[in-house]
């Protein structure tokens, strides 16, 4: 790489600080980067240089090194052909088969309105009002105590659930514009087998732990806020289905907290801890632990990793040998089942019947199955990408 062509790479990407001592390196292609603080100093002199000789006489000064000019254009070389925008951009992924349905600019236009609801008063006003009206109006509302749906009367409610994939991921987006975060678009793609809607929020590592936290909890937080409105619709309609609908969305977003899997919760553990590869480091912390001698290093983040990735294996390991005792058949059967049951659902033939308590369990296995695979295989190629874009 010629000296100007690595200049101009390198002068291209942002640097936002991740931590005490870490910070994002972002390129203008959507690829993310943690760095040290020197890597973090090369970058800034870089930006402020003219050419490759002052930014090498400027970091020596800053830095108190005596770095030659050959080393230091190799160094930079390196990094440059590292965050090279134009090999593969692509960003790592736990999704596979992305469509994007709704363009970056369409859902901003959409989510814009609602941004406010994200700054960290009004956000925690808007939860805290939401969880009362939901936990008062489904723990006192008599229609909740029924069953009240029939096959017949089962579109309206399927409906309801449906868009509230749509309303979850309005509120990653929305609170990415709150907090001025460069955001994609929206979209479907499948988690192993399974269908799901995504939101593009890769650059959220760019900001603040705040940010991050109120982000990865903007699905939810939105799921809540309009199960509630549904509550109310139910209290002055008294028609059964709202409330109906708003227990099922409920229960998916407790799922989403699910620390786990990739869904929400995962993502939040990722942002307390400031651990953008939770699960790979926790596996290499529990190996680090359990060899000999053990290598534990005495911080809190340490032990809630290593915490994480003990729980992480119990929970799985139990509640797989659960599954395989007590449903095995069904767990043979479920691919056809989930086939059956989504192309019902296109075809408007869904009935109530066809939605059970252990289609929930079942997918929650599979999901578990596929992580510890993906992982073992990741182990064996020695690949350690980042779910989230994140490389390090």
């Amino acid at each position: 790489m010629e000296t100007q062509s690595f200049i101009k790479v390198l002068k291209d990407v942002s640097v936002h600080p991740f931590d005490k001592s870490r910070w994002v390196a972002s390129t203008p292609g959507g690829r993310n980067f943690l760095i040290n603080e020197k890597t973090s100093l090369l970058l800034a002199t870089l930006s402020n240089s003219s050419n490759a000789e002052e930014a090498c006489k400027k970091f020596n000064e800053r830095s108190k090194n005596h770095l030659s000019y050959p080393l230091f254009e190799e160094i930079a070389t390196g990094l440059a052909r590292k965050f090279d925008t134009n090999g593969n951009t692509e960003k790592a992924g736990y999704l596979s088969l992305k469509i994007e349905l709704l363009s970056a600019k369409l859902i901003g236009r959409i989510a814009q309105p609602i941004t406010r609801a994200f700054r960290l008063v009004p956000f925690l006003f808007i939860a805290v009002f939401s969880l009362t009206i939901v936990s008062y109006s489904l723990a006192t509302d008599p229609l909740a105590q029924e069953a009240p749906v029939t096959n017949q009367g089962l579109a309206l409610p399927v409906i309801l659930v449906w868009f509230s994939l749509f309303v979850h991921e309005l509120g990653h987006i929305a609170a990415c514009r709150s907090f001025g975060i460069r955001h994609g678009g929206v979209g479907v793609g499948f988690y192993f087998i399974i269908p799901v809607v995504y939101a593009d929020i890769t650059q959220i590592w760019t900001g603040s732990k705040l940010c991050r936290i109120i982000t990865n909890l903007a699905g939810v937080f939105m799921e809540v806020a309009y199960a509630a409105v549904l509550c109310l619709m139910s209290l002055y309609s008294s028609n059964p289905v709202y409330v109906s609908a708003a227990l099922v969305i409920c229960l998916k977003a407790l799922l989403e907290l699910n620390p786990f899997v990739r869904f929400d919760g995962y993502w939040l553990l990722c942002d307390i801890t400031n651990t953008p590869n939770l699960m790979n480091r926790a596996t290499l912390q529990l190996k680090s632990v359990f060899q000999w001698p053990p290598k534990l290093q005495p911080s809190m983040t340490s032990l809630l990793i290593f915490c994480y990735g003990v729980v992480n294996y119990v929970f799985a390991g139990a509640y797989m040998g659960y599954i395989l005792s007590t449903h095995f058949v069904s767990v043979i059967e479920f691919p056809q089942r989930l086939f059956l049951v989504v192309r019902k659902a296109l075809l408007w033939e869904l009935q109530f019947t066809d939605l059970k308590q252990e289609m929930v369990l079942l997918m929650l296995f599979y999901i578990l199955i596929y992580n510890t695979l993906k992982r073992i295989i990741r182990s064996l190629i020695k690949k350690q990408l980042s779910p989230r874009g994140l490389l390090e």
